[in-house]
């Protein structure tokens, strides 16, 4: 428990004055409480030693806090809104959690195990690119987070919001913290003691969350740990872990060297190495081999996929996404529904993007029935609000692209002199070389 008791009031750098509600829980660096100021319910991450240097840090990290390029902070991420420091201790509030809303990685990966998911593809493509996004935000403000792991980085499995916690660990890039990461999330470098955490290691680390999320499992853990425990008392000590995750570490699916597979080893195996196969996209399966294949050696760290390349990825699985009669959905390129067995129709139609007069090497996939938000489309139209719908007219059996904007768009045939409106609420078809412009002279697409 807690060392704070309930009643007690504390005021904080601001002079404000927080009184503790109630202990939640504690971590491998404080205590964390609900508390209230003037009838809001908030949290205090508390460290129960005070050191100065850590009410610098808390102070200087709560007035630099790493912001996006427009000058806001990612609200992905749950920052500190002020500084309490007392003879005993010192810490941060920051918002409430509801953590009743929430699941971390291990919900999920226990939820895939069972083979059948209950969370939605879609979902974990936008939990995904919510935490990627974050990243990207964060490094390239030249900040580390450098503790990524089960515990901090939470989301909601009905939307795909994610909440990023425990940023008291962020420092500046290459600069040494308190921590340098979190057991089974460290890069071999960080393992093995070779180097501090940075973006390098963060986005390693970035990398094994999301195998854990998509795959169920680590990427290192095959035959070989399972061969060392069963040689050693069914137990991974020390030498074992260094040897697993560090000099030895060896991808599970690494497309040459089969030394670690997961072949024939047990039940639980199998169904990982279903899922590999069948479920997940060679798009994604190419990106985990950047990281843990090519970028593994040290001094190839920065071959590692980056933060930009996994939210571009995947924002454009979440356009490919395949759904089934019974309300389950799947990566583009699944053929039968694993909760019903039905056969997955691969109806795709395919756009090509334009912005400002240059073709963009993308090709956007979409299907009957899809709703894309503008961000799915371009930067250009950065919101998350419904901006088109495809729509199938089986009369003329043909498909159309229903206009969800506010925008007046403007659509053109090759054989066409001048384009033609398309109003908010109007279904254009879709045919071969017809031209449609969501923002005249910026952004438009063409139907292949």
């Amino acid at each position: 428990m807690g060392e704070l008791k309930p009643g007690l009031v504390l005021t904080s750098e601001n002079n404000k004055k927080y009184t503790i509600t109630k202990y939640i829980d504690s971590g491998t660096q404080g205590d964390v409480y609900e508390i209230s100021e003037a009838g809001k319910k908030l949290a205090l991450k508390w460290y129960p030693n005070f050191k100065e240097e850590t009410k610098e840090k808390f102070l200087l990290l709560k007035n630099n806090w790493p912001k996006t390029k427009d000058e806001k902070k990612d609200e992905r991420f749950v920052w500190a809104e002020d500084i309490i420091s007392t003879k005993d201790g010192v810490g941060y509030t920051m918002k409430y959690i509801d953590m009743e809303k929430y699941n971390n990685v291990h919900w999920i990966r226990d939820d895939l195990y069972n083979t059948k998911q209950s969370i939605k593809t879609s979902i974990l493509c936008r939990i995904c690119m919510n935490i990627a996004e974050a990243f990207h935000n964060l490094h390239s403000m030249g900040y580390c987070y450098k503790d990524i792991s089960h515990n901090n980085m939470v989301m909601n499995i009905n939307n795909g919001d994610v909440l990023i916690m425990d940023i008291d660990n962020v420092v500046v890039n290459e600069e040494k913290g308190e921590v340098d990461g979190t057991g089974y999330f460290r890069s071999p470098e960080i393992v093995l003691g070779l180097k501090t955490a940075n973006t390098d290691a963060d986005r390693f680390s970035l990398a094994v969350w999301f195998f854990y999320l998509l795959v169920g499992h680590h990427p290192f853990d095959g035959r070989l740990r399972y061969d060392y425990e069963q040689a050693h008392g069914n137990r991974l000590d020390d030498e074992g872990f260094k040897k697993n995750y560090g000099s030895g570490a060896l991808y599970i699916f690494h497309p040459t060297d089969k030394r670690n597979n997961i072949e024939k080893i047990n039940a639980k195996f199998d169904a990982i190495k279903t899922r590999w196969e069948n479920i997940l996209p060679n798009e994604l399966k190419e990106k985990f081999e950047k990281t843990f294949v090519r970028g593994l050696p040290v001094g190839m760290a920065t071959e590692r996929t980056n933060d930009l390349e996994w939210a571009t990825l995947f924002n454009d699985l979440s356009r490919k996404i395949i759904s089934c009669k019974c309300g389950s959905d799947f990566f583009y390129g699944s053929t039968t529904c694993i909760k019903c067995l039905n056969s997955l129709m691969q109806s795709i139609i395919k756009l090509s993007i334009m912005e400002r007069h240059q073709a963009l090497d993308r090709i956007i996939d979409i299907k009957n029935g899809d709703i894309l938000s503008g961000r799915q489309i371009s930067a250009l139209l950065n919101q998350y609000d419904p901006f088109l719908k495809i729509v199938f007219n089986p009369t003329i059996n043909a498909y159309g692209m229903e206009n969800l904007s506010s925008l007046i768009w403007r659509y053109k045939d090759p054989i066409m002199q001048q384009s033609e409106p398309v109003q908010p609420g109007d279904v254009i078809q879709l045919k071969k070389e017809r031209i449609i412009a969501f923002i005249p002279e910026s952004l438009q697409i063409e139907v292949l």
